[in-house]
């Protein structure tokens, strides 16, 4: 009985112990609705991006168009000989030259970081892949060590010895079943046996004179 008591607090303090430890199953789950939430925002960052790079990439491409307008502006405006008309149009395009550098130098920039937000998704989306691959194993291995553990905790729970004990007594009930079961069966054959005997009446009379000579040999 003191064995069986430490037993019991054994395995009490093991389920204990792995009450408090976290689901390696749960974890899994939400480990990929972690990436699958960062892989979400990812590409709406992406698609903004995206979006403000063909704006940048536009507003270069309007300006260009512009330049090379006012500068159409200005050689027709010294061909007619109207040079107040050809020093705006160059003053505009003098100043649109200079947005223009500032407008490709930022399109260089959000093309890169364009760039970088791609590479990284592409990163998570390769990791989520991996990790998706991993789940079946790593649950079914989580699965298949929480069986283990439940059969172990199922053996530790089975008290060996009065198992033992309690098949010994069903054991030797059995027999006594059997034992009594064999005596009533000779004794009734007994009976059978005795009943015979008497209805043979020639039986009889040889057992009487039987009888009769040993009583005699004893007298004598």
């Amino acid at each position: 009985m003191i064995f069986k008591r430490i037993r019991d607090l054994v395995v009490s303090s093991v389920h204990e112990g792995l009450d408090k430890l976290e689901n390696p199953v749960a974890l899994i789950k939400q480990y990929l609705r972690d990436v699958e939430f960062e892989i979400t925002k990812a590409e709406r960052t992406i698609a903004h991006q995206v979006l403000l790079e063909q704006r940048q990439a536009a507003l270069v491409s309007d300006t260009k168009a512009l330049i090379a307008k006012r500068a159409r502006q200005a050689q027709l405006a010294v061909e007619t000989g109207d040079e107040e008309i050809a020093k705006v149009a160059l003053q505009e395009k003098i100043v649109l030259e200079s947005k223009l550098t500032t407008y490709e130098s930022q399109l260089e920039t959000i093309a890169t970081q364009t760039e970088t937000l791609n590479n990284q998704l592409r990163d998570l989306q390769e990791k989520y892949a991996d990790m998706q691959a991993k789940k079946r194993l790593l649950i079914a291995r989580s699965q298949a060590a929480q069986t283990s553990y439940d059969l172990n905790c199922t053996l530790n729970s089975i008290d060996a010895d009065s198992a033992v004990r309690g098949f010994a007594r069903m054991e030797e009930r059995v027999l006594l079943m059997e034992a009594t079961a064999e005596a009533g069966n000779r004794v009734r054959a007994t009976h059978l046996q005795l009943a015979k005997y008497a209805t043979d009446t020639a039986l009889q009379n040889k057992v009487e004179e039987e009888l009769a000579k040993l009583k005699a040999s004893q007298e004598a």
